[in-house]
């Protein structure tokens, strides 16, 4: 696994999961490179953090979340914030999502469970922002 540090100061980026080992292990691998982090457990609070945190830098959010599910948010964040980068970290399978992801402009998916390639994968894709 490779940890990187921003040379800028980026936005925050908003971490939108429900299983908090997950939540924790994120939100500290971004803080260790030098990123402000936002957490939400579901997409009503992740709607509540965006919509008070207009310079959020990208969401990375789970899809099978109570309250609001991770497709309801990118939903709404295609209505209501299009410019706003979106990346998925599932466990749920595309068959699983019925090919909705298929409709919106995502970063990426990327697949759980994470590992170092995983977690390499999401750093690189968050450093494609700054470039």
């Amino acid at each position: 696994m490779t940890t990187t540090t921003c040379d800028k100061t980026p936005g925050p980026i908003l971490i939108v999961e429900d299983d908090s080992l997950i939540l924790e292990l994120i939100e500290e691998l971004l803080a260790s490179t030098g990123r402000s982090v936002l957490a939400a457990s579901n997409g009503v609070e992740a709607r509540a953090q965006v919509e008070r945190h207009p310079e959020l830098a990208a969401v990375i959010t789970d899809l099978a979340m109570p309250e609001m599910d991770g497709t309801k948010l990118i939903e709404w964040l295609a209505q209501d914030r299009p410019d706003l980068p979106v990346l998925v970290l599932t466990g749920t399978s595309a068959q699983q999502s019925g090919g909705v992801l298929d409709r919106y402009n995502l970063l990426g998916i990327i697949r759980k469970p994470l590992t170092d390639d995983k977690i390499d994968q999401l750093l690189e894709t968050l450093d494609s922002l700054d470039a």
